[in-house]
């Protein structure tokens, strides 16, 4: 059996990616909707095939009835319910039903991303506004937001919702890149979701132990864009590639001034 921990990470993942498509305002597809009502029926259907008492009173029932209980269906379908019973059945049907979640979001992780990105095309450019003319980069500082003209304070109020969607959608990222076993979440590659980074980028963006928030990607003079899984992969390719390039000729720099060093 694959274990709880499959199970859970399939429920949290759908969970999260049909609320980010709540907060986004946008449909999951009809063919991952399908999938996963799919998912649910292969369940429901599993819990009401284990019978733990019902075969002798099918027996009798056909015995009393004239029937031949190994020939009778009821007998047949108690005796299979009995069998699963005793075999874990229930855990094995939400192991299955969990690889079917997995499946399908991984089958739809890419488009699922694409619309996403759409959708949060006008919330970016809400946020690089508010950056642009807000007299502080801190959305919490309602204080001096307020006396604020009211332009401005409406640029603020549409950063606010801005990045509540944005948040949402990076959570949606993440929830679909555990199911296609992908990290997403080192340092300096985090932030590779929205933004196609360099190594020089990357380091000057995450330099905290908190990930960098889409908001203070805008602030700092860049335009996040939403990608794909397929492609988040593309990217933190190069960048590790860029990284270990950095480091091998750091430490060869590193050698050279040793050498040097022992000429003195």
């Amino acid at each position: 059996m694959l274990g709880n921990s499959t199970r859970h990470t399939a429920r949290s993942a759908r969970h999260i990616i049909e609320r980010t498509a709540t907060t986004l305002a946008l449909p999951l597809p009809k063919s991952l909707t399908k999938a996963l009502a799919h998912a649910d029926d292969v369940t429901s259907q599993a819990d009401q095939m284990v019978q733990h008492s019902a075969l002798p009173t099918a027996v009798l029932d056909a015995l009393a009835a004239g029937q031949d209980p190994p020939t009778d269906p009821a007998v047949q379908r108690a005796l299979i319910g009995s069998a699963l019973a005793g075999l874990q059945f229930p855990d094995r049907a939400a192991d299955y039903a969990a690889t079917l979640i997995v499946d399908a979001l991984n089958t739809h992780a890419d488009t699922l991303l694409t619309t996403w990105a759409e959708a949060l095309e006008d919330d970016t450019n809400a946020m690089v506004h508010a950056a642009d003319v807000l007299p502080t980069h801190d959305l919490e500082d309602t204080k001096t937001i307020i006396r604020s003209a009211p332009d401005i304070i409406a640029a603020w109020s549409a950063a606010v919702e801005a990045s509540k969607r944005w948040q949402a959608a990076t959570e949606g990222f993440g929830a679909l890149a555990t199911t296609a076993h992908t990290d997403a979440t080192g340092h300096l590659v985090r932030i590779l979701p929205v933004l196609d980074a360099d190594l020089d980028t990357a380091r000057q963006l995450d330099t905290t132990d908190r990930r960098p928030t889409v908001w203070d990607i805008v602030c700092a003079g860049h335009e996040p864009a939403l990608t794909t899984i397929t492609e988040f992969r593309a990217r933190r390719s190069r960048l590790l590639d860029e990284l270990r390039d950095a480091e091998a000729h750091a430490e060869a720099e590193r050698a050279a001034r040793y050498r040097r060093a022992l000429q003195i």
